[in-house]
């Protein structure tokens, strides 16, 4: 049985520079990790051919959860490490984390819903110098429909850094 997208993303997320490119591509180009963790499982795992309407329909697909459910999460994690009193401290810690396991499943809920927009799976895989070739285009189209066609000078590292990871 093929790889499941949630799989994928915890295994690649592990590795290392993983974590702190998805989020330096967050927050330098508003990307959506979860979006890019998608594109990139069709490209590795599945060896589908991805575009710009790929990235355009994933985002259309959890963009209100993302919006709603997702952020807010995030939001009220993040405040929660450093305040409003009395955080932080070891009371409001532990509802840090319950927000943050909210986070995850929310998160894994919004994998399993992109994982549903994928076609049917092929059976051929790439060779890895033409995947990695392949996932640097994928992760430059996700980048770019971020950051309205942009590609920041900023991304240039991340992009290696999740490209060498697979």
């Amino acid at each position: 049985m093929a790889m499941t997208l949630w799989d994928f993303a915890l295994d690649v997320y592990r590795r290392p520079g993983v974590s702190q490119a998805c989020l330096g591509l967050q927050d330098s180009a508003g990307v959506d990790v979860n979006v890019t963790l998608y594109i990139l499982w069709r490209i590795a795992v599945r060896a589908d051919q991805v575009g710009p309407a790929d990235v355009e329909e994933a985002d259309a697909a959890i963009a209100e959860w993302r919006a709603r459910i997702v952020e807010p999460l995030r939001a009220l994690r993040r405040g929660l490490k450093t305040g409003p009193s009395p955080a932080p401290n070891a009371e409001t810690a532990t509802l840090r984390g319950r927000i943050q396991a909210a986070e995850i499943d929310a998160e894994h809920i919004e994998l399993d819903t992109l994982e549903s927009l994928a076609p049917p799976a092929s059976s051929g895989s790439l060779p890895q110098d033409e995947m990695k070739s392949e996932a640097r285009k994928g992760l430059e189209l996700v980048v770019r429909f971020y950051a309205g066609g942009a590609l920041p000078d900023t991304v240039i590292g991340p992009i290696a850094t999740l490209t060498e990871a697979l």
